[in-house]
């Protein structure tokens, strides 16, 4: 659109006498109409400094009304928007400008995703990020706009749209912030649960996108340490700790429930403060009427970090064994009973393996002056896929049944597991 200065006289004598009011400082509300004036107009001034932007006004049946503080050469121009958009990584930003903003005709948008643990060192300075808070996200873009191999800078604030669609939970609790030459500064940002961040940026710069989870309580003892968190530290709940009835191998560490409170908009960390044992491991369980419900989360080492569920949890020691009673019948009319604390998954079996064994019987027989030979059983036991064997701190009870054996005779139980027969203290015999 084409610009002019308006005139304004204080009467007709200073009209004639060419002189104009001048407002001295003061503000004054100008009114412009074009039929061609339409949606959002820029407004420059153009003087002696130069063209200075005024600002984007709305046009209304024509008419475009703004404040200035003096007279000048105006320009009033449609403002047209420009969007431009880059994949990066698994994420979309999108830079959306107009004329403002003076970025050169054909300038593209280029995002580079920077892995730098300095980053992360300064967004956590900058965020106040405490030892018993957890970064739960973290992403690091370098956004620019490049024309003919140059930096474009924005003469204007140019609108960002950032999308992360592997954001998680924390998608809308997302901070951002912005890395320049005077440090590390947060940027006002809104986020949506989708993972979408918008924001306003005055210059192009790495930019740092994060979500914390902040500490609301936190329980230490002599064997675990463990804090509750929420990606809101205003966030409150009421908690009260209770004695959970548990199965023999596991330990209460903490256990907290709530009236009717549901607990899933909050995570529990927790870290032992001695090295676990082997096979031991922290485990977080939900609570269901003063019960273990669902198991949340499992660590053999290291913290563990799980969202909650229900109203209450429970956070237990596990020993990794379970008292197991286990019915044997195999080949041969072999029948035991292996009871005692063994691995959680182990599994056991029985067979009658006389006819394989009768040297080292026979042997075993002469050192015991005759007695008379029974049965060999072979028992087998596994973790998983893995074989196991009982140890002097996990003991396990064997009773066999045969016939054979009379009630109060005198019995000799030999273990030929490492190809000798050794004699096995312990023994009764009853019905």
């Amino acid at each position: 659109m084409p610009g002019r200065s308006p005139r304004i006289y204080a009467n007709e004598k200073q009209r004639e006498k060419g002189k104009i009011w001048e407002t001295e400082g003061k503000k004054i509300r100008l009114h412009f109409h074009n039929e061609a004036f339409s949606g959002d107009m820029n407004v420059y001034s153009i003087g002696d400094r130069g063209t200075e932007y005024i600002g984007t006004f709305p046009a209304e049946d024509g008419w475009v009304t703004f404040e200035a503080e003096g007279f000048s050469v105006c320009a009033v121009t449609r403002a047209i928007e420009k969007t431009v958009t880059a994949d990066v990584a698994g994420c979309r930003v999108t830079v959306r400008y107009d004329s403002r903003a003076g970025i050169p005709d054909g300038a593209q948008l280029e995002v580079t995703e920077i892995q730098d643990a300095t980053c992360l060192q300064s967004a956590v300075e900058a965020l106040h990020i405490g030892e018993m808070d957890s970064v739960y996200y973290a992403r690091f873009l370098d956004i620019s706009m490049v024309h003919d191999g140059e930096t474009a800078e924005p003469a204007a604030p140019v609108f960002v749209t950032v999308e992360l669609p592997d954001a998680g939970e924390g998608a809308e609790a997302m901070q951002v912030v912005r890395f320049g030459g005077q440090g590390t500064e947060i940027v006002e940002s809104e986020a949506s649960v989708e993972g979408k961040v918008t924001f306003t940026a005055s210059a192009f710069s790495v930019y740092g996108f994060i979500s914390v989870l902040r500490a609301l309580q936190s329980w230490s003892g002599e064997d675990v340490f463990c804090v509750l968190q929420g990606f809101s530290a205003e966030d409150t709940v009421q908690l009260q700790e209770t004695d959970v009835l548990l199965e023999e191998g596991l330990e209460q560490l903490v256990a907290c429930g709530t009236q009717d409170e549901e607990l899933s908009r909050l995570w529990l960390r927790a870290a032992p403060e001695t090295e676990l044992k082997d096979r031991e491991s922290l485990a977080v369980y939900s609570l269901e009427n003063g019960r273990l419900g669902a198991l949340l989360s499992e660590a053999t080492s290291g913290s563990l970090s799980v969202r909650l569920n229900g109203t209450g949890f429970a956070l237990v020691r596990d020993s990794g064994y379970r008292h197991w009673s286990f019915e044997l019948e195999g080949d041969g009319s072999a029948e035991a009973v292996l009871d005692g604390m063994m691995p959680k998954a182990a599994s056991a079996s029985i067979q009658n393996v006389t006819e394989g064994y009768q040297d080292v019987l026979e042997s075993g027989a002469s050192e015991a002056d005759g007695s008379l030979l029974l049965a060999v059983y072979d028992f087998a036991m596994s973790d998983g896929e893995e074989d196991y064997v009982p140890d002097e701190e996990h003991p396990v009870l064997a009773q066999i049944r045969n016939r054979q054996i009379a009630e109060n005779s005198e019995l000799k139980v030999l273990n030929l597991s490492d190809g000798t027969a050794q004699p096995v203290e312990g023994i009764s015999v009853s019905e």
